[in-house]
């Protein structure tokens, strides 16, 4: 049986013993994208949101496995250029804005839902 081993040494990526430097990100809006782009669903959120934990809950009937990034006022001018809005929540599923909890992007957590597409987006 053949198993691939792989493995990170400070900024070295190892695979079967061949090594290469791994490009790290240069800025915050570069290591926001990359979270962005490799999960699933991604959710910017408040503590104390109303509707950042209604957008939560919605998800979670779909899937428990998302990333939750805690809004920082230094993610201000990454969500305005992705988004056009500065309002949490901010959801993306699959590296696509999807809106906030009833408005924006595709409509939302809440009205994609209602529509029956949002378990569609997040499963297929």
């Amino acid at each position: 049986m053949y198993f691939k081993i792989k493995y990170i040494i400070n900024k070295m990526e190892c695979i079967d013993g061949v090594c290469k430097i791994k490009k790290q990100p240069n800025t915050l809006q570069e290591s926001i994208d990359i979270i962005v782009k490799n999960n699933k669903v991604v959710i910017f959120s408040l503590p104390n949101c109303k509707f950042c934990e209604t957008a939560k809950k919605i998800i979670e009937k779909y899937t428990f496995s998302y990333t939750e990034i805690m809004y920082k006022p230094t993610y201000y001018n990454w969500i305005l250029n992705k988004t056009g809005r500065t309002s949490v929540p901010a959801v993306f599923i699959k590296g696509e804005y999807i809106g906030g909890c009833n408005d924006g992007g595709a409509g939302g957590v809440s009205t994609l839902d209602k529509k029956r597409l949002l378990e569609k987006l997040i499963n297929f």
